[in-house]
């Protein structure tokens, strides 16, 4: 059957498999084990390195200890994990245990089926997930947390369904929040805070730069109690709901100042002339 066994204790008990070292263990037809304990028993797959473990078809495993443990599955590190099928997992202590998930990094985790986490412990557990950062947490279906942990403490988060976070400690908890900036937080639903310090804790409320709070429902800050905003360059409003600006207010007061000086003139009994 073409197959090569290579050490003590060491077995090709596969079609065209190649076992080499102590008691390597190449059992899938076209397996290759490579490494003291080594051991590939999916077809075509292969493991290479100390008491690696490929048990997959076409599953990879390299690195000592590394386990790839499901079809088309790939683990590339110290102790890495692809425990699920279609995963990878690369870098050292890596775990990618969700269908079809992809964790890169030290320590990096990605268990929500089709979730993807970059960066030492970044951390993808909702499906569709994906979390980029050192330390960055995906949690929410479908959510995004991008930004490594500022001071290696406080880590971007995403923990609402379809949320975003972006910024080192941004934090968005509502369905489907927005924080963007660091320590920007969007804890409401529909709540979107962008800038560094804002704060968006209202329903479908907008918080917009550094340190804006929006506390209200349906509301949109451009500041605080005591750090209020200009908003400028404002066109004129010309529906019912459109905002005002000064010219507009300005007409508005001009023609109430001269409506009062021609009932004053005039006599009218309601005016406030004498």
């Amino acid at each position: 059957d073409y197959s090569v066994a290579v050490g003590a204790e060491s077995i090709a008990a596969g079609e065209m498999s190649a076992a080499f070292g102590a008691a390597a263990q190449a059992n899938g037809d076209g397996s290759l084990a490579s490494g003291s304990l080594a051991e590939a028993n999916g077809i075509e797959s292969s493991a290479v390195g100390f008491f690696a473990t490929a048990n997959g078809d076409g599953a990879s495993a390299f690195g000592a200890e590394a386990l790839a443990d499901g079809d088309i599955t790939t683990a590339v590190g110290f102790q890495s994990v692809a425990s699920n099928d279609y995963s990878t997992a690369v870098g050292g202590w890596a775990e990618a245990t969700g269908l079809n998930s992809t964790a890169v990094g030290n320590s990096a985790i990605a268990s929500g089926s089709n979730s993807a986490a970059f960066g030492s412990d970044a951390q993808a557990s909702g499906s569709t997930a994906v979390a980029v950062g050192q330390g960055a947490l995906a949690s929410g279906t479908n959510s995004v947390a991008v930004g490594g942990a500022l001071g290696g403490l406080f880590a971007a988060e995403a923990s609402g369904n379809y949320s975003t976070a972006v910024g080192g400690a941004a934090w968005a908890a509502g369905v489907n929040s927005t924080a963007v900036g660091n320590f920007a937080e969007a804890s409401a639903a529909y709540s979107t805070a962008i800038g560094a310090d804002s704060i968006a804790s209202a329903a479908n409320s907008v918080a917009l730069g550094d340190g804006s709070l929006a506390d209200r429902d349906n509301s949109v800050s451009v500041g605080s109690a005591g750090a209020e905003r200009q908003i400028t360059n404002v066109a004129a409003g010309t529906a019912g709901t459109d905002a005002v600006n000064l010219d507009q207010l300005t007409a508005v007061a001009d023609a109430a100042a001269q409506t009062s000086k021609y009932f004053q003139a005039s006599g009218n009994p309601n005016s406030d002339a004498g």
